[in-house]
């Protein structure tokens, strides 16, 4: 009994603390994402189109990103991680189309009519 006691793994506040730290900004800064995305195509710097086409490489990056973030070998907690921060990417592609068609429409009414 007193082996099993003995080699109890032993927590680091300062370990808890810098993980959970690292995992707050993380998040933070993906839940920016979306509004960053909005932002850009509604000034015209990447349209809605460019985030589609390199969707795949956007859901590799969040996979590395996540596994990184993690700090665990298993792939379900770096999955856990990237899903969400992927439907944030997702919803970033709405809101880029949504910035398009409102931009364009916006262009539209400044013209005069002849």
């Amino acid at each position: 009994l007193m082996a099993l006691l003995h080699d109890a793994p032993e927590y680091v506040i300062g370990d808890l603390i810098s993980f959970s730290l690292i995992v707050i900004i993380a998040f933070g800064l993906a839940f920016e994402l979306p509004v960053l995305m909005y932002i850009t195509s509604r000034l015209g710097l990447i349209q809605s189109k460019t985030y589609r086409h390199y969707l795949r490489h956007a859901i590799v990056i969040i996979i590395i990103i996540a596994g990184i973030v993690t700090h665990d070998p298993s792939v379900v907690s770096q999955l856990l991680v990237a899903n969400p921060v992927t439907a944030l990417y997702l919803l970033g592609m709405g809101a880029s189309a949504l910035a398009e068609r409102r931009r364009s429409a916006t262009k539209r009414a400044g013209e005069p009519s002849e």
